[in-house]
């Protein structure tokens, strides 16, 4: 077994019993010792077991509150990890991350917005289940150079579709906007709908096509 698959699987039992004190100790200690990167451990290890965790949930093999424990030590993990990531220097750019209307799944836009402080973006994270005119006014008063939503629930993506309508309104329609989350693995016709070329299945990716879009060539690690 390939040590980062040995970590996850490692941090995937402690998570799920719930065991804080040896989650963390696998991420700070094994995972490091083992050569894995930050954002290896953010993305191949603490997120690969959330959606892990997730389907387990989904087929009855593990229980809500089990889901939930995993859910809250993930979210300290990440917060641990904060302190330890590499840091680019200022890329001189703003980037504003929500999660839309009803969204409740703010795991990947969390760590969303850690992979673009890393790129030297300045960040604006407002979290998850945020109205669409409150992202609008943030986006008006931050002047960001992109805003990037996240929707993990297909039932979301009509709010998406509103909020982007209200940016374009208010912004223009220059306004670049990214979009990230499961939903629209499921539906990416709606993304060629409405015009939205930064897209990716992970934090890494997005931030490097938000680069490439700004004219920034050097890509995040």
């Amino acid at each position: 077994m390939r040590p980062e698959q040995s970590i996850l699987e490692a941090y995937l039992a402690a998570a799920l019993d719930g065991d804080r004190t040896e989650a963390l100790r696998i991420i700070r200690e094994d995972g490091i010792a083992a050569g894995l990167s930050i954002s290896q451990l953010y993305l191949n290890v603490i997120q690969a077991a959330q959606y892990r965790a997730g389907k387990m949930w989904e087929a009855g093999e593990v229980t809500v509150s089990q889901e939930h424990l995993a859910t809250g030590i993930s979210q300290l993990a990440i917060a641990q990890l904060y302190s330890m990531m590499p840091r680019s220097s200022a890329a001189g750019h703003r980037v504003l991350i929500a999660c839309v209307p009803g969204e409740t799944h703010d795991m990947g836009p969390r760590i969303l917005a850690d992979f673009f402080e890393m790129a030297g973006f300045d960040v604006r994270y407002l979290g998850a289940d945020v109205p669409s005119t409150d992202i609008v006014e943030e986006a008006k008063k931050s002047r960001p150079d992109i805003v990037a939503l996240s929707a993990t629930m297909t039932y979301n993506l009509p709010a998406f579709r509103n909020t982007v309508a209200e940016l374009r309104t208010t912004l223009g329609e220059e306004i670049r906007i990214a979009a990230g989350g499961q939903a629209f693995q499921l539906t990416p016709e709606l993304l060629d709908e409405l015009e939205i070329p930064i897209r990716a299945a992970d934090a890494r990716e997005l931030v490097d096509q938000s680069r490439r879009a700004l004219g920034i060539d050097e890509i995040s690690r």
